[in-house]
């Protein structure tokens, strides 16, 4: 049992992957789902406290952290939070049940032609 304790290694991409998954799903239904946010603050702080007391106490080294991984992390993240609020209120302004028609005027301009739903 201790052999298991410490020869711990922490799977970055596997952490990564779940921390990603939880900033996109939060980010995208945060509009429609307000208790998300709390949701994911809780569990990303848990996966930090966790994960952190882990790798001080039990592992020895963290393979896959470089450069790109960084990169790749500082470009995703500014794009989530610029883009997933504008996909979030068109989903609820455009449910007519929601929301009537003529009530908001918001428009993804951008995408008309490419989305059938979207060419009304």
């Amino acid at each position: 049992m201790n052999r298991k304790i410490t020869d711990f290694r922490l799977d970055v991409e596997k952490e990564a992957a779940n921390l990603y998954l939880i900033v996109i799903m939060a980010s995208l239904f945060w509009a429609g789902i307000p208790a998300l946010v709390p949701l994911a603050f809780i569990n990303i702080l848990s996966r930090y406290i966790i994960n952190r007391n882990l790798l001080q106490n039990h592992s020895t080294r963290v393979a896959g952290l470089g450069e790109s991984f960084s990169g790749f992390t500082l470009i995703l993240l500014p794009a989530i939070l610029i883009l997933f609020p504008m996909i979030d209120e068109w989903m609820l302004i455009a449910n007519s049940y929601i929301y009537p028609y003529g009530s908001f005027s918001f428009k993804l301009t951008f995408l008309t032609g490419y989305i059938s739903e979207l060419d009304l």
